[in-house]
Order: C-alpha cells, then sequence, then structure tokens
C-alpha cells in the first residue's frame, strides 16, 4: 500500500476503534477515539505498511518502530 496515497477517515466504525481497508486505501477511525487518536492511526498505518489484518511477530515489530506504545501493543503480545 503506498501511503502517499491513503486516505484516514472519521466515522463510527461499528464497534472498532479504527480498521484498515486494503481495497479502498483508506484508514478509518471512530470519531469517539479522543486521546488515543495518534495510536489508533499508528496500529493501522503498520497494518497498511505490511498489508495484513493480523497482529503477528511482524505487525508487532513494524507497530513498535513507528511509534505504537507498549500499552496499546500489550493485548497482542499472547499471540507471540
Amino acid at each position: 500500500m503506498d501511503l502517499r496515497s491513503d486516505f484516514i477517515r472519521s466515522i463510527d466504525p461499528q464497534g472498532y476503534w479504527g480498521w484498515c481497508d486494503q481495497q479502498k486505501k483508506e484508514i478509518v477511525v471512530d470519531w469517539r477515539v479522543g486521546r488515543s487518536f495518534r495510536q489508533v492511526v499508528l496500529h493501522e498505518i503498520a497494518h497498511a505498511l505490511l498489508g495484513t489484518e493480523g497482529h503477528g511477530d511482524e505487525w508487532i515489530n513494524t507497530a513498535r518502530k513507528i511509534g505504537c506504545t507498549l500499552d496499546r501493543l500489550i493485548d497482542y503480545y499472547g499471540s507471540l
């Protein structure tokens, strides 16, 4: 995914704080996310960079490299 052409929009995504739509090349963020906006966007950018939906080793490493904080990643360490 080419991040230069990505689009970030904010809506109520029905139970998710955000998601990366690979086909539409957009990141969607729940408008109620508040202070967590940056972390949610970074989380979804990690998905965009890898082109995957999962939260495996490669995704965790990518998310950490781009600035996701441990408190936002801790839920995914169980999959390692």
